[in-house]
């Protein structure tokens, strides 16, 4: 009997593998397509302006004095394309501010630094908002976010920057502070977290390398003879021994608390840095000795306005506040803002206390819980009195003092906020308009900028470092329209030119394995989410 030979539909086929292989190869091509048109796409980071949140190319940097290590830019100095880079001409530690010069072997033969950052950002959150109004407030830009611009000169660059105005408001930057409808909008606390600048942690201590007098280590040191004999301030960790005192003993940060970012070089920060009074100091009570009427008090300043937040040894805590004239002449008595109650004080019990005067408000943290706060009614922002007074405020005062308790204070580290500065047209400025020549920048004091319906405003974290909204002035083909007719406004950004919302650096910084091999080793310990 004769078997009939079936065609052998499953068997081997050129143009079937030819048919496999072409779906496997265009596909993905189409996905990609897809995806990077409508949903994400990647960025690179190519410079500072927005460090050291996002890093431009960079180079890690361990201070020789107090081995504090800290990120530091590295310019493209090239004006042609292609990358040729140019170190700092001076290091400065953050934390200790020991100076130094960069290793200049580090740009010998092959450059021995960093790429910058690589990140993803969400494009169609934007896209269906744009779309649907009604999803605005959920997937369309907010404020603090960090997001992803088209150049307002050239719509073929983008530029990332953070977002902190909204349509139809009005921005003024006043004493670094921003003020939107001349109220200080609280950040986000992702965005406050990006925003703390270190300002000194005595865990890294400086070792005593010979260091010019101009930049003498910031250190905490007793306010006065009695306070040296009840304080140790020498080392990483501040002792007091208290328990038999009735009368307060204080501790002040002795340093400068001014905007300076070790990210950029020294050398051009000097002669514009600013007093900063955003402040937040974060450490570790461990109480010995405690006497029924034992107390710690924090306290910080901003311009007038002293606070001071006073825990007790039975668990009351309060937050006070009076003038610094009525304080320095011993005059009348603090104004009691806020009271609340938290766990008694326990010797060998350590408690994690964190205390902040940032953008107007005034919270006291224990145990990563916020235990006090100011209200809007209490401590508010006087915009005409701030710009009225014209004056860099004196130095902010950060004392802390104890009675009635031994023990100690471990990690002390003290943080600044971000200080927007105030900008102007120089003469220098590519495509500055010369009637705009040595007026100051838009959105800044003095100059407020009312944005239409459909603009936001950007800055960047890098304040000193950074071309944004406030500097704005040469339009592309693709803005110059709408500008002649009334429809855009210089330093704004339209609604059709905000791209997406930055989420996550997938491709920190790289670096090598090996000195002669190209940067393409991500550092991912560094991987993070975009806040």
């Amino acid at each position: 009997m004769s078997v009939k030979k079936q065609p052998n539909d499953g068997g081997f086929s050129v143009l079937r593998l030819a048919n496999y292989i072409a779906e496997f190869a265009v596909m993905p091509v189409i996905f990609a397509l897809v995806f990077t048109t409508f949903i994400a796409r990647t960025y690179g980071i190519p410079t500072g302006s927005m460090g050291p949140t996002l890093l431009g190319y960079n180079r890690e940097h361990r201070c020789r004095d107090c081995g504090y290590r800290f990120v530091y830019g590295v310019e493209d100095a090239s004006p042609e394309p292609g990358i040729q880079l140019r170190l700092p001409k001076q290091l400065v530690c953050p934390n200790c501010r020991f100076a130094e010069p960069p290793d200049p072997r580090l740009l010998r033969k092959s450059p021995r630094v960093r790429g910058g950052d690589y990140l993803v950002a969400n494009k169609l959150g934007y896209e269906l908002a744009a779309v649907a109004p009604v999803l605005q407030g959920h997937l369309g830009p907010q404020r603090w976010e960090v997001v992803i611009i088209k150049d307002p000169s050239d719509a073929s660059i983008n530029y990332i920057k953070r977002l902190v105005g909204l349509p139809g408001e009005k921005i003024e930057i006043i004493d670094g502070d921003l003020f939107v409808n001349d109220r200080i909008p609280e950040k986000t606390a992702d965005a406050q977290q990006s925003l703390w600048f270190l300002v000194n942690d005595i865990d890294h201590q400086p070792r005593g390398l010979p260091r010019r007098a101009s930049l003498a280590a910031p250190r905490w040191q007793a306010a006065d003879d009695a306070a040296a004999k009840i304080w140790t301030t020498s080392g990483r960790v501040l002792r007091f021994d208290a328990a038999d005192a009735d009368s307060p003993a204080a501790i002040r940060f002795a340093g400068p608390v001014q905007d300076f970012y070790a990210y950029d070089d020294a050398d051009t920060q000097n002669g514009n840095l600013h007093t900063v009074s955003d402040l937040k100091m974060e450490f570790v009570l461990v109480p010995g000795r405690v006497n029924p009427q034992g107390r710690v008090s924090l306290t910080l300043s901003k311009r007038d306005d002293v606070f001071t937040a006073v825990i007790t040894a039975d668990g009351a805590v309060s937050l006070e506040r009076r003038s610094r004239q009525a304080m320095e002449q011993g005059q009348g008595q603090p104004q009691r803002l806020a009271e609340a109650k938290i766990d008694p004080l326990t010797t060998d019990e350590p408690r994690v206390i964190g205390f902040e005067n940032v953008d107007h408000r005034v919270r006291l943290f224990v145990d990563g819980r916020t235990v006090l706060t100011t209200t809007p009614q209490q401590y508010q922002a006087d915009p005409q009195a701030i710009k009225k007074a014209g004056r860099e405020p004196a130095a902010p005062i950060v004392n802390v003092s104890v009675a009635g308790l031994d023990g100690q204070i471990r990690h002390m580290k003290l943080f600044r906020d971000v200080y927007y500065q105030y900008a102007q047209f120089h003469p220098s400025m590519i495509g500055v308009d010369r009637a705009l020549v040595n007026k100051p920048g838009h959105g800044v004091a003095g100059n407020p900028i009312h944005l239409q319906d459909d603009e936001y405003f950007v800055l960047g974290d890098n304040s000193p470092r950074s071309k944004d909204s406030r500097l704005w002035t040469s339009l592309g083909p693709h803005l110059q329209p709408p500008y002649d007719t009334g429809r855009h406004t210089l330093g704004a950004v339209p609604a059709d030119q905000m791209i997406g919302r930055a989420i996550f650096v997938f491709w920190p910084a790289p670096g090598r394995l090996f000195g002669s091999l190209p940067a393409i080793v991500p550092n991912v310990g560094d991987m993070r989410l975009v806040r």
